[in-house]
């Protein structure tokens, strides 16, 4: 989920399908320059 009006990504859904192409999901991480509040 991003924010409209700032881009902010307020939240990220990981599923089973997402979750195997650790490649996306560690792109994804390299690609979040603001601090990870929770996991």
């Amino acid at each position: 989920m991003v924010d409209i009006n700032t881009h902010a990504i307020i939240a990220f859904k990981f599923s089973a399908s997402n979750m195997i192409n650790s490649e996306m999901l560690s792109n994804f991480f390299k690609q979040t320059r603001q601090k990870i509040n929770k996991i």
